[in-house]
């Protein structure tokens, strides 16, 4: 239901680049220069929701069929064994405090992570402990927390009620960087989340498909092919 081509007018450079011979490009490209954008069009009307399908091409599509054939499961003790898709615990899974986790773990392979943007730390006051105050640090909930960069990996240290949580979180999705965690008292719900531990999604599973995206000959100019460039 899509395809790829050369950009249309919203990139003026591509029309000039696809007119330049392969030896111009290459002394446009030794200037830093760039020129060549794609984009994805619609080959039929598409409904809202409908997934998004381009052709990858034969290699693509028979190396797949020959991976299909020879790949098995994650073995015991490859740490993917117990592994959980992030769509099954997003929404269903309810939020467990560390002290919860103890004896009700998340799957192996998942984490909390909160809603956190740098900050200046003396435009706040800590109490006490060095909490801040979640309500006045996340003033604002992002519109999408599942597509939302600001996202780090976090631990859940109490919960305060219904609404709200006593929170650890750390600046990026590992728990080593101790040295720039910051705590929070009276953080939102709503900015809670799960993620992925690193190197532990499906991606990385053991013999995970791997093949380049070919793209239709037909679209590059003849004067690219019968270049004797190397």
């Amino acid at each position: 239901n899509a395809k790829i081509r050369w950009a249309s007018g919203w990139d003026p450079d591509t029309s000039t680049w696809l007119n330049m011979s392969l030896k111009e490009i290459e002394r446009a490209t030794v200037k830093n220069q760039r020129g060549l954008s794609f984009e994805v069009i619609a080959t039929r009307d598409i409904k809202e929701g409908e997934e998004i399908f381009i052709d990858y091409g034969p290699n693509w599509e028979d190396a797949w069929e020959s991976h299909k054939n020879v790949w098995t499961s994650p073995t015991e003790g490859s740490g993917f064994e117990n592994y959980t898709p992030l769509a099954n615990v997003i929404g269903i899974s309810s939020l467990r405090t560390i002290d919860e986790q103890e004896e009700n773990p998340y799957p192996d392979n998942i984490v909390n992570a909160c809603y956190w943007y740098e900050y200046n730390s003396e435009w706040y006051n800590p109490d006490e402990r060095g909490y801040y105050n979640g309500d006045d640090y996340i003033p604002d909930y992002p519109d999408n927390m599942q597509t939302n960069n600001e996202i780090h990996r976090c631990d859940l240290l109490k919960k305060i009620s219904d609404t709200h949580y006593e929170v650890r979180i750390y600046h990026g999705m590992d728990e080593w960087y101790e040295s720039n965690e910051v705590l929070l008292t009276m953080y939102p719900k709503e900015s809670i989340t799960f993620r992925m531990k690193r190197y532990t999604s499906d991606q990385y599973l053991p013999g995970a498909f791997r093949h380049f995206i070919e793209i239709e000959d037909g679209i590059f100019p003849e004067q690219w092919k019968t270049s004797n460039i190397m």
